[in-house]
């Protein structure tokens, strides 16, 4: 399942976290991304319906604003130098 957000999805703009802009600096510094990123797996014992599991994250998305943020770097005078 992949869900694209653009500019026009999104509900509002914040600024980035002092974590965030950590994180941020991190991708840019080192050129490669998931220096941050957490992947679980897991194995299912009985059969998935990803039409329901689809809807169901449709809609938790729907209803929890702060999922549908997106981050995108805007042009500053600042610099992590």
């Amino acid at each position: 399942m992949t869900t694209t957000m653009d500019s026009h999805s999104a509900i509002e703009e914040y600024p980035l976290t002092t974590l965030q802009e950590g994180m941020l600096f991190q991708r840019i510094y080192t050129g490669r991304p998931g220096v941050d990123l957490l992947h679980v797996c897991v194995e299912m014992r009985h059969s998935l319906d990803l039409s329901v599991l689809e809807d169901a994250w449709r809609r938790v998305i729907r209803h929890n604003p702060a999922l549908r943020t997106l981050c995108r770097k805007l042009e500053t005078t600042s610099s992590f130098t």
